[in-house]
């Protein structure tokens, strides 16, 4: 059986055909499916490229293709294509084919409108949730209020509708997106053993440099610019020569960083023109060396 999976991810395509991602989702991500699955087809945002730069990873491989949704970026550029994408995704299913929608996504709706017509089942991976993504000051567009109502509706609505659901909460989105059917709580993260470290670093000697560790907070598509706090101006190079690459050793709850961000001086430059990395000097959690 063949598995159809839909996400809002934005990947890259070059000329012969290869499938890149800058960040999440490379190749590896996909190949887990495999191991019950005779073939992935994943159904994202692809823009054309001339080709990858430099770090890039490559998202498809063998057993792993991709249908390409015709690119946008917010919800204007989304109304602009909207038929497309629907053509798109409305054709994108076989009535053999296994489904799962990493939900909440425009891309997924369209995809479960149809599944729904056809009494075709689907599995959810609920990965977000549209209710805090589009909170008062979180995202600044006057459309905010609608999408605040309109999304958590629409993702109920997958979960309740959902023949399986897999949360990357242990109850908190299963509590306001609830699935009747099977449901399990488990972390999707790719932690390899290579990224956890065996033992502290050793402290430098006296009287050497000094170095720092600091706190990263990722993002895409600004959705949480207004919780980075201003940006200072500042090289953004200074700060990456000056930043330590550290293993992580303890992952603190969003509610957390939140608190801390709002306490923090935050530094953040673009990266590949929609993401946008936020480093925030945390009171609270940064460390200077010995």
């Amino acid at each position: 059986m063949n598995l159809i999976v839909s996400l809002e991810h934005h990947f890259s395509r070059t000329p012969d055909g290869a499938v890149w991602t800058q960040t999440q989702f490379p190749y590896p991500f996909w190949a887990r499916y495999l191991a019950v699955f005779d073939a992935v087809r994943a159904v994202a945002r692809v823009r054309e490229i001339a080709s990858a730069p430099a770090g890039w990873q490559r998202a498809d491989g063998p057993g792993v293709s991709f249908t390409a949704v015709p690119h946008y970026q917010g919800p204007w550029q989304y109304l602009w294509r909207a038929r497309q994408v629907r053509q798109v995704v409305s054709s994108v299913v076989g009535p053999r084919d296994a489904v799962i929608l990493r939900v909440s996504s425009n891309i997924a709706a369209g995809i479960a409108a149809g599944l729904r017509r056809a009494g075709q089942p689907y599995g959810v991976e609920v990965v977000s949730d549209p209710y805090d993504v589009f909170a008062p000051g979180a995202v600044r567009s006057r459309l905010r209020p609608l999408f605040r109502w309109w999304f958590p509706r629409e993702l109920r609505r997958h979960c309740r509708d959902a023949c399986a659901a897999a949360y990357v909460t242990e109850h908190a989105l299963q509590r306001r997106y609830p699935c009747p059917a099977y449901a399990v709580g488990v972390s999707d993260v790719e932690l390899p053993d290579a990224a956890i470290a065996a033992a502290p670093r050793p402290a430098p000697p006296a009287g050497g440099p000094r170095t720092f560790a600091l706190a990263t907070i990722p993002c895409t598509a600004r959705v949480w610019e207004r919780e980075a706090l201003p940006r200072k101006t500042g090289s953004a190079a200074a700060w990456r020569s000056r930043a330590v690459a550290e293993p992580v050793r303890h992952v603190p709850s969003w509610q957390t960083i939140r608190h801390f961000c709002r306490r923090a001086r935050g530094l953040t430059w673009p990266i590949a023109g929609d993401t946008y990395m936020y480093v925030c000097i945390l009171y609270v959690c940064i460390q200077e060396e010995p």
